[in-house]
């Protein structure tokens, strides 16, 4: 039942990208989809709840001229794709 949910929460993020994200210029992340747009980085995370059958959805932004708190507490410089949601300047989870 779980391999179920689990593809199906895939296979649904595999259509958003293709429907939604990709004409808006998103990318996929390593571990969301993102843009960078004047500047500024969008995020969209789809996130599925530890104990199943919950999804959420987390949005950020940032902008390029900040580095991801990975970044400074790491001393490395990561690209915009490679940054999780909670290096970005603000985020927040819809549920």
């Amino acid at each position: 039942m779980a391999d179920d949910r689990n593809h199906f929460f895939q296979a649904a993020k595999s259509r958003v990208l293709k429907r939604v994200f990709q004409p808006a210029d998103f990318i996929k992340g390593k571990k969301m989809f993102v843009r960078k747009v004047s500047g500024q980085i969008h995020a969209v995370q789809f996130q599925a709840s530890t104990w199943g059958g919950k999804y959420f959805v987390n949005v950020g932004l940032s902008f390029d001229c900040l580095p991801g708190m990975s970044s400074i507490e790491h001393g490395i410089h990561l690209d915009f794709s490679e940054l999780d949601v909670l290096d970005l300047f603000i985020y927040a989870r819809l549920e």
